[in-house]
Order: C-alpha cells, then structure tokens, then sequence
C-alpha cells in the first residue's frame, strides 16, 4: 500500500474536497489538519482531523457525490489513492469503513431536505482496474 499511495500537500485554507463534488480519492493526513463543513450547518460537523485520521471513503464506497466539504485549517500533507487503488488494496476494510459511515448519516438529518440514501450495501468492484496488481 505505501508504494500506491502519493502524496499531496494543500496551503492553510485551501479546499480539499468539495461538497457536491464526485469523489475519485480517498485522503489520510500525513501532518497539518483539517475541517469538515456541510452547507446548511452552522459550524463543523466532526472533531479536525489530524495526522492518522482518514476521509473520502464515503463517495468511494457508495459512488454517491461528496457529503462535505474539507478544507485544511494549516497547511496540511495528505496520502492519496485513487479509487481503483483504494478498491483493490482497502476492499477487505469495508465492512470498518462502513461502520463509520453509519456516523455520517447522523449529520444528513441536520440539513433540510437530504434523506438517507435509499442505496444497497453493495460496492459495486466492476471499474477496479486488474492492471498494476503489484501495487
């Protein structure tokens, strides 16, 4: 896993991820930290994420569009693997990261007009490119 991921650095401010946004990485922060906010809510949604704390998967696992937005409070250095990545190497973590994304849900309830998603439990593995298996 370490040789698949890549680093990506990001200056205090700078948006990370984008509410709204299609999801293609998933992120774990090397050092720095970084907010959650969600159009609608006032203030941040979850505790800063610091170094070893992880996010992104959410669109990965459901291909739904981002539910946040992230942005680095100082500035921040991340891990980055793509989705075709994360899918061949974190696939066994699911059921982990799923448990997580049950907290998520908790935060749609707070902006009007979002319900849960009425989507199966199921990842769909078909886009998971068979090529680069050494990774």
């Amino acid at each position: 896993m370490a040789d698949a991921l890549q680093p990506r650095d990001f200056g205090e401010g700078e948006v990370i991820l984008a509410e709204g946004a299609s999801g293609n990485d998933f992120f774990i922060v090397e050092e720095g930290e970084v907010k959650v906010t969600k159009g609608g809510v006032a203030g941040e949604v979850s505790e800063r994420l610091k170094s070893g704390a992880y996010f992104g998967e959410r669109a990965l696992l459901t291909n739904d569009a981002r539910a946040a937005t992230v942005t680095a409070v100082v500035p921040t250095r991340c891990q980055v693997l793509d989705r075709s990545t994360f899918k061949r190497l974190l696939g066994p973590l699911e059921v982990i990261m799923r448990e997580r994304m049950r907290d998520y849900e908790s935060f749609k309830g707070m902006v009007a007009g979002i319900k849960p998603s009425g989507k199966s439990d199921e990842i769909d593995y078909s886009d998971t490119e068979d090529e680069d298996e050494d990774e």
